[in-house]
């Protein structure tokens, strides 16, 4: 089996946008349950840190608001996601000191903010090998079975910050609950879906509702099952402000096979998927 083409199909929006029905229904972080329920946007989240945590220049100074930020946005993403029935692990913090370690095979090599200035880019050390992460950018990092995702946004001449995250199980079809898609300092992750059909057909609808504050184009890929690293498919579809939904139709011969669904907003935009059924 093999996928021949896809299409967007009856995309429409169905309500304007609104920061309350955008928040509705997500959570509050766990790690900084003082904080109130949070969308995946970190300078949001950075603002009301700093009013209830002002930096005093000796034991709270300006990186950590970033940092904690991060953690948050990051946070609600993994509730998110293990409410979708997924789970993703992550990380965050200055790799220099105190370091940043998301378990035994993945972290961030120690250097002090002024190499990684010098250099341009900080280094994720996984078992498959390293990858680097330029300032001010991000990296989907894909392998033939992991995937993950890495932003380097902030950095200074002593400390500096990388964000990492790995999908450790894919979220499933029906999704009901609401993912925010986490933007730290204005990049944004993306969010993988394991999509099959319920039995052999020759089409598969992936009816999908997402919510976005500004009119923006995501991008949809479409990633082989067996070999993550093989794209498949890319399509684009435009929204609007506010809440959309639309039809993804693939099609395959002699059926649609297993694929991962690799969902991208675009930078500087606060961004959830609200639900997503698949069809048949």
């Amino acid at each position: 089996m093999f996928i021949t083409g896809v299409q967007v199909r009856e995309v429409k929006l169905v309500k304007p946008f609104t920061i309350d029905d955008m928040l509705r229904g997500l959570p509050r972080p766990r790690t900084l349950s003082w904080l109130p329920p949070l969308h995946g946007d970190s300078d949001v989240a950075r603002e009301i840190i700093a009013q209830q945590v002002p930096v005093d220049g000796v034991e709270i100074v300006e990186w950590m608001h970033h940092s904690a930020s991060y953690l948050a946005v990051m946070d609600v993403f993994a509730q998110s996601i293990e409410d979708s029935g997924g789970k993703i692990s992550f990380a965050t913090g200055d790799p220099y000191i105190p370091g940043v370690r998301m378990d035994s095979q993945w972290y961030v090599r120690s250097e002090i903010g002024s190499t990684i200035q010098s250099k341009g880019y900080g280094i994720v050390v996984t078992p498959y090998g390293n990858v680097s992460v330029p300032i001010n950018s991000k990296r989907t990092i894909v392998f033939k079975d992991v995937l993950a995702w890495a932003s380097l946004p902030w950095v200074s001449a002593v400390q500096w910050i990388l964000n990492l995250l790995r999908f450790d199980k894919l979220p499933k079809p029906p999704i009901k609950s609401k993912v925010p898609f986490p933007s730290t300092g204005g990049l944004v992750a993306p969010v993988f879906v394991a999509v099959s059909t319920r039995f052999p057909a020759p089409v598969a609808l992936i009816k999908m509702s997402m919510t976005t504050d500004k009119a923006q184009t995501i991008t949809l890929r479409g990633r082989s099952s067996s070999d993550y690293t093989n794209e498949v498919f890319e399509q684009t579809v435009d929204l609007d402000a506010g809440e959309n939904e639309f039809t993804l139709a693939v099609l395959g011969f002699p059926a649609v096979p297993a694929f991962i669904l690799e969902i991208q907003p675009e930078d500087r935009t606060s961004t959830t998927l609200n639900a997503m059924e698949v069809y048949p």
